[in-house]
């Protein structure tokens, strides 16, 4: 009960924000946009084991590539601020078709839907490359994994990429566009990563041979 009150609490804290941030509360698509975000925070928040989302807070000692972790939450943040700016207020760029935002509010939610699945189903989920060995890491199988070898990652590349669209946003889909090729590289190094480091994670990757995209990478 704590943690769904405290995922709807962080919710409405967002939508706060970011409806602040535009200034009006007349836009539909914003407000698709924020339930989208707070039904995944909400699900987040009370099927993501707390050992996972403390290590997305702060990360054990070790690992590699932990720039790159920020830079995508920093874009990420910043998808939403120029967004909820521009579509509110400023109008930069807020030309996008009504066609294609629906688009992108689909591919939103059906990324970061995918990723909160992967994020509840596997127990050693870090923003950083690490095996974790205080926790005894294992390799993890089952739900998404058993499709592709990162899906949280594929859940990220959609969501994360399709949100400056999804907002209404060319000028949010830049930073949106840099989160989702910062994943992609990601994917590749912990990938290799993996390989040399997580035992059966070779096996794995013989029977699961697709790392994001099935039939093609």
């Amino acid at each position: 009960m704590r943690r769904l009150a405290r995922g709807l609490a962080i919710g409405l804290v967002y939508g706060g924000v970011l409806f602040a941030l535009a200034g009006r509360l007349d836009l539909p698509l914003l407000w698709v946009f924020w339930s989208i975000g707070a039904i995944a925070i909400v699900a987040g928040a009370v099927t993501i084991p707390p050992a996972v989302v403390q290590e997305q807070m702060r990360p054990a000692p070790g690992g590699a590539d932990r720039r790159r972790r920020i830079a995508v939450m920093v874009l990420a943040n910043a998808v939403g601020v120029i967004g909820a700016l521009d579509v509110g207020r400023f109008h930069w760029s807020d030309t996008v078709p009504r066609e294609l935002q629906i688009v992108a509010l689909l591919a939103y939610a059906g990324g970061i839907g995918f990723l909160v699945w992967s994020m509840a189903v596997n127990e050693f989920f870090s923003p950083v490359v690490r095996v974790q060995g205080e926790g005894a890491h294992q390799l993890v199988t089952a739900g998404p994994y058993g499709l592709v070898r990162h899906p949280g990652y594929l859940g990220m590349v959609f969501g994360y990429g399709a949100s400056g669209l999804a907002l209404g946003s060319w000028w949010a889909f830049l930073p949106s566009a840099a989160c989702a090729l910062l994943v992609l590289r990601r994917a590749a190094l912990e990938d290799r990563y993996l390989q040399e480091h997580l035992t059966g994670y070779r096996e794995y990757s013989q029977r699961v041979p697709y790392r994001l995209f099935p039939g093609l990478w």
